[in-house]
């Protein structure tokens, strides 16, 4: 029989397995192992399952709790900062480097879901809200323990989910920045204009090292053409691989390309969550992105009253933008896009 500790580390190597140990297979059927021997499940029916999975899910939450701060990091480390607080904790992040020159700001959400406003700071400390946010699970620990589905898939699941949650609020503030930012910060054009790329990446590089972050359509247009008559081809010819493997560069003189995600509305097919006409042009190692995920995670099924069961994974989430006069914006004015945020 195992112990809390060792289904715990079960668990986390179900979902990241060392494959050069074993196969991801390996991994997940070794925490059904040590499952049913340790609730004595070999031979439960559906019913005796699931009256233990409260139980063994409570455990999985802790294991994907720890895992989840690297989960988001690793997607969106290059411009946010991730942090955890405990329930009772004010979501806090400290500010260094603050300097009477330059005017600082930070965008939080306002009073009404989706609407982000900007407040001076006044310490060197900002503060961001949160709130519940919900994302569907789809994995049964019935599932889970008859291999149709495993611990990654769950794991997926919840992190991709609230992924998309965590970008349509990092989008919300970026779009209220480019509303607050100063004039100089704010460029557009109708296609890619890199004369005017080139002066915000020189504002953005004053605060630090700029990123270009931008979803599919604007940053396919990004392109190191060096407009010189007398070159040819006037394309390095990386970048002709890389549009070739990616569709898109991921280096411009220098700055790191990010693509964004995009998601579909509905079934339809018809209407993207993002407008996908700007460029942001950030100090990445400014992090200017703060996420706090607070108190814990949980997972909930919920019983509908046609008698199907949903289960939904909750967590308290914020996000948050520090400005720093550093926030730039290149608005393509040839791609409409029909996109809510």
């Amino acid at each position: 029989m195992a112990n809390t500790v060792e289904l715990k580390n079960l668990v986390k190597g179900a979902i990241y397995p060392d494959v050069s140990k074993f196969s991801a297979d390996d991994a997940n059927q070794a925490f059904i192992n040590a499952v049913l021997e340790t609730y004595g499940l070999q031979n439960a029916t559906p019913r005796q399952i699931r009256a233990k999975q409260p139980e063994i899910f409570a455990l999985i939450e802790e294991a994907i709790e720890e895992l989840m701060p690297q989960a988001l990091t690793d997607v969106v480390g290059g411009f946010a900062e991730v942090q955890t607080f405990a329930r009772d904790a004010e979501c806090l992040f400290k500010v260094k480097g603050l300097g009477k020159v330059r005017a600082r700001r930070s965008i939080v959400p306002g009073a009404r879901d989706g609407i982000y406003k900007a407040r001076r700071l006044d310490n060197k400390s900002f503060q961001v809200d949160v709130g519940v946010e919900t994302v569907g699970v789809f994995v049964t620990l019935e599932e889970i323990l008859l291999g149709t589905a495993s611990l990654a898939d769950l794991m997926a699941n919840i992190q991709q989910g609230f992924q998309e949650r965590i970008y349509i609020r990092t989008m919300q503030a970026l779009r209220t920045a480019k509303t607050l930012a100063p004039a100089a910060n704010i460029a557009s054009g109708n296609g890619f204009d890199d004369v005017a790329v080139d002066k915000l990446i020189r504002i953005a590089g004053a605060y630090g090292t700029p990123i270009i972050m931008g979803f599919r359509s604007a940053v396919a247009k990004v392109t190191n053409a060096t407009g010189w008559a007398e070159t040819y081809p006037n394309i390095p010819a990386a970048e002709l691989d890389e549009r070739r493997a990616k569709g898109i560069v991921t280096i411009y003189k220098g700055v790191p390309v990010v693509e964004l995600p995009n998601y579909l509305m509905d079934e339809t097919n018809k209407e993207w969550v993002f407008n996908e006409g700007d460029l942001f042009i950030l100090p990445s190692d400014a992090k200017p992105v703060k996420i706090a995920l607070k108190g814990d995670l949980h997972i909930e099924e919920t019983k509908h009253p046609s008698g199907s069961m949903e289960q939904d994974a909750h967590r308290l989430i914020g996000v948050g933008l520090f400005l720093a006069n550093d926030v730039c914006v290149y608005t393509d004015t040839s791609l409409a896009s029909s996109g809510k945020y």
